[in-house]
Formats: C-alpha cells, structure tokens, sequence
C-alpha cells in the first residue's frame, strides 16, 4: 500500500515515509530478538535479517527526503537516515557521507 501510494502521487512522502518506518520497525524487532538469541548461529541470522531490513528503510527515506517540502518532516526522516547511516557507514561510503549529512540536520533542525 505504501509504493502504491507512491506510484499515485510520486510526490506524496507519507508513502515513501511508511515503508521506511516499516522495516525501520522490522530491525528494530530484529535486533531486539538478536540480542537475546543465544546460538551463534540463528544470532548470525537474526543480525544479517537486521541488516538487510535498515537496508530497505534507507531507500523510502531517500525519497521521503527528497520529495518533502516540509522541513520537519525532513528533520525527522534525517533521524531514521543517521541511525541507518551509523550502522553501515563502515561498509560504504555514501552511508559514512550520508551519516555526516543527516547528523548536522538533526543537530541543527535545518534541512540541506
């Protein structure tokens, strides 16, 4: 419903937004499980699941950020955008880029 959203109206954030806080929630429930998981190996899964649900997020909130003309609402994407920029920031880097960026905007309240 929420790409289809976006299909409709390109322009229409909350669609973008909803995805991006749908699998933002996925990791959230992800990493939760993890932590407690004692097994290395389903930990192992449980983490890679983690991963690739903050991967998924980050996308919708690209868009969200692009396409909203409403500076709060961007502030508040920047803040699932760091957190998701933070974990991989490591592995590439438009994540490390994108965590100095989003960062300042949260700090700072002011969209660039």
């Amino acid at each position: 419903a929420y790409y289809k959203c976006a299909e409709i109206n390109p322009n229409y954030e909350y669609g973008y937004i909803g995805a991006g806080v749908m699998y933002y929630n996925l990791a959230v429930e992800l990493s939760d499980k993890a932590s407690n998981e004692f097994d290395d190996k389903k930990y192992e899964a449980l983490v890679k699941e983690f991963e690739t649900a903050l991967e998924n997020a980050y996308e919708p909130f690209i868009k969200a950020y692009e396409v909203s003309k409403d500076d709060a609402i961007k502030v508040n994407v920047a803040e699932y955008l760091k957190n998701i920029c933070y974990r991989f920031q490591e592995k590439d880097a438009k994540y490390k880029d994108g965590y100095t960026k989003y960062n300042e905007v949260v700090k700072t309240g002011q969209p660039k």
